[in-house]
């Protein structure tokens, strides 16, 4: 790996990870900081990028021939990202409810109950929403990991400008 390439590798393995560490965090915080606002938006949005993820994730192993180990951890990051979207979908299922529970009335003892079922669900929903986080978390730094280790077993694309043709363009 050239000068670049380690750069480039600490900056992404590295700061990326906290970086999405601490943007995951805020987004903990703000789902459970909200338990009365419609943060749906928030759920949906990230099981749409696990989701996504799981996809690939599972694609790659499938597609990997050699070494066993990598399609393996593939694999491992797709359950992580598939778990993520699992809690992630159900988070946003318990938070319609919880929202539309919220907006019923009643008298005194029955809008009590509802008030503590509603906190209770919001609870419950930001608990989903944090260890959603943390396979989502996790399935990341699985597949950075991967990639970063797989990217220069091929030493004529070891630079941004190739000082050669492939040698597949060679004539």
């Amino acid at each position: 790996m050239n000068c670049m390439g380690e750069l480039l590798y600490l900056i992404e393995s590295w700061l990326s990870v906290v970086l999405l560490a601490i943007v995951g965090c805020y987004y903990v915080i703000e789902i459970f900081a909200n338990l009365s606002q419609d943060t749906t938006s928030i759920t949906n949005i990230a099981f749409g990028i696990t989701a996504s993820l799981s996809t690939i994730s599972f694609s790659c192993a499938r597609t990997l021939q050699k070494p066993e180990d990598h399609k393996d951890r593939f694999a491992y990051a797709g359950e992580r990202f598939f778990h993520a979207s699992v809690m992630l979908i159900t988070a946003s299922i318990l938070k319609y409810a919880a929202l539309s529970l919220g907006s019923l009335s009643g008298r005194g003892y029955i809008l009590g109950f509802l008030t503590g079922v509603y906190v209770a669900i919001g609870f419950i929903v930001g608990m989903l929403f944090m260890v959603a986080f943390c396979n989502a978390y996790l399935g990341f730094r699985i597949l950075n990991d991967l990639l970063w280790c797989r990217a220069y077993r091929s030493k004529e694309y070891d630079y941004i400008f190739p000082r050669n043709l492939p040698h597949y363009l060679d004539r």
